[in-house]
């Protein structure tokens, strides 16, 4: 039921669903007022993973990003008017789970003038297994008007999945994309994907936008975590706002990803680490860096005049370091070498 019930399920042996079955939970997360703060006003999609759209100008502004990056339970949330997020999934699986069919948690669609698309909502797999060719997905509405009104997209919900003897995620795709925009709107910002196969000690977190440029944010409530991995791929656009810390070795990604440090803790959690792709933008907070090699392609950016000391820096060809316009200033302290090839 819409923001009431949660689909929570316990099995002992296999879950199975085959191709035209779903566990379908879209549009059943909070409207406005109901949950977790929602815009300001009009406009403005709702948020959870990802911050929902915001347009002109910045004066519809969505509400915040909440909830667990590794173990997501919330509802998603609704624009300021009548569209919902999506609803919650929390799935124990002993045996094995193929997915043939659908596990869905969209946002609602904006289909008015002036509103904005629901959040996705989440999806929490445990099983020891995982198979088949379907989907699961956790997408921001999307405006469906078409007019010249506004609308915005909503942002991205949140999945996680944890493989408790398996190693490989099967063919099974997973999204948590951002909604999309009216010609006058803005887009949602990207939900996030957490995976975690048995052989791995922390698992991986993807963020990935479909392409789509958000000028919101994808993020998490106030909480510590640790990756193996970071991904950034369409234009993933990920925050390390204040109260979040974050331990990782790895960014990587297909180059048009950001990682923003702005106010929380960010530890590479390495003596020796290498930025190979995309950008990491650094603003505020505590970040733990020894020795730093920017890759072919990489960038990373000063978003303020705050000194950030290391050990060594090397810049390979094709890497940058920058500073964000009229705003950030280069300031590096290194006890040892700098290398610039």
């Amino acid at each position: 039921t819409a923001a009431s019930g949660k689909v929570n399920l316990t099995l002992t042996g296999d879950l199975t669903i085959d191709t035209g079955g779903t566990i379908n939970v879209n549009n059943r997360g909070d409207l406005y007022g109901t949950g977790h703060p929602g815009p300001n006003s009009g406009r403005a999609g709702g948020s959870y993973g990802g911050q929902g759209g915001s347009t002109h100008g910045g004066n519809h502004v969505p509400g915040p990003v909440y909830g667990s990056l590794t173990a997501p339970v919330d509802f998603g949330s609704g624009d300021r008017w009548v569209n919902r997020g999506g609803g919650a999934v929390k799935l124990i699986v002993s045996g094995t789970t193929t997915i043939n069919g659908t596990i869905t948690s969209d946002g609602t669609n904006c289909n008015y003038a002036y509103g904005g698309g629901g959040s996705g909502g989440s999806i929490y797999l445990t099983t020891a297994n995982l198979a088949g060719s379907g989907s699961m997905t956790a997408n921001g509405g999307n405006d469906s008007t078409g007019d010249l009104s506004g609308s915005s997209g909503g942002g991205g919900g949140r999945i996680a999945v944890i493989l408790t003897s398996g190693t490989t995620f099967g063919s099974v795709t997973l999204q948590a994309y951002g909604g999309t925009n009216s010609s006058s709107g803005a887009p949602g910002a990207a939900g996030t994907i957490y995976k975690k196969a048995s052989n791995q000690t922390n698992g991986e977190l993807l963020v990935d936008n479909n392409n789509v440029s958000a000028s919101s944010y994808t993020g998490s409530g106030a909480g510590t975590y640790t990756f193996d991995t970071i991904t950034l791929n369409q234009k993933g656009y990920l925050e390390i706002a204040s109260g979040v810390s974050v331990t990782c070795p790895t960014v990587t990604g297909d180059g048009t990803g950001i990682l923003y440090q702005n106010g929380g803790t960010y530890d590479f959690g390495s003596t020796t680490v290498t930025l190979s792709t995309g950008i990491f933008r650094y603003n505020t907070g505590t970040l733990t860096i020894q020795n730093f090699t920017i890759g072919n392609g990489a960038t990373f950016e000063h978003a303020t005049a705050n000194e950030v000391s290391m050990t060594s820096l090397t810049v390979q060809s094709g890497g940058k370091v920058t500073h964000t316009a009229a705003s950030g200033k280069v300031n590096l302290t290194l006890t040892g070498d700098l290398t610039i090839d």
